[in-house]
């Protein structure tokens, strides 16, 4: 795959410092890149590359962003950036993903509080696109978290807790 002229292996090691976090990068990309699929394309032309959204039933508060809701801000990324990010497809979509990430790590090892909003917001921005191009509404996505931890339905998590318990012979039969 290529990118701007390079291939994504040289674009992620010139994003990445440490070379085991280039070695992350490399297999995350391959492997996403073994399982992409190209993008739907609507025949009514509307987010040319997004999968078709059926009727959605809203059950409870939705999720803000700010004065934003996430499926808002959805919709608002597909209108500023659908027909680019269909043209480009997931895999290539994906990689800059990852390269948004890198910057953000790179924000984050510096201390660098004047950058991470900016960060945060493109690290956002881009999963907000991938979301979109596979068809996964993430503001129905993330109601996985909305009774807690779906592990142990705790808020905050017991997991850990639960593991640290002596079992009892209840718990053992």
């Amino acid at each position: 795959m290529h990118w701007g002229g390079l291939t994504w292996a040289r674009c992620v090691e010139r994003r990445a410092d440490d070379p085991d976090e280039r070695r992350r990068l490399r297999r995350a990309v391959a492997s996403h890149l073994a399982n992409a699929r190209a993008p739907d394309v609507r025949p009514d032309g509307d987010h040319v590359g997004f999968p078709a959204r059926g009727p959605r039933v809203r059950d409870g508060p939705s999720t803000k962003i700010g004065a934003m809701q996430i499926h808002e801000f959805q919709r608002l990324i597909e209108r500023i950036y659908g027909d680019k990010d269909a043209s480009r497809g997931t895999p290539a979509t994906f990689m800059w993903f990852a390269e948004e990430v890198g910057e953000l790590s790179r924000a984050l090892r510096k201390h660098d509080p004047h950058n991470l909003a900016e960060e945060f917001a493109d690290v956002f921005a881009w999963l907000v696109t991938l979301a979109s191009m596979n068809g996964v509404e993430l503001d129905d996505a993330v109601r996985k978290y909305a009774g807690g931890c779906p592990r142990c339905g705790s808020a905050p998590c017991r997991c850990d807790e639960a593991r640290r318990q002596p079992r009892t012979d209840a718990a053992v039969s």
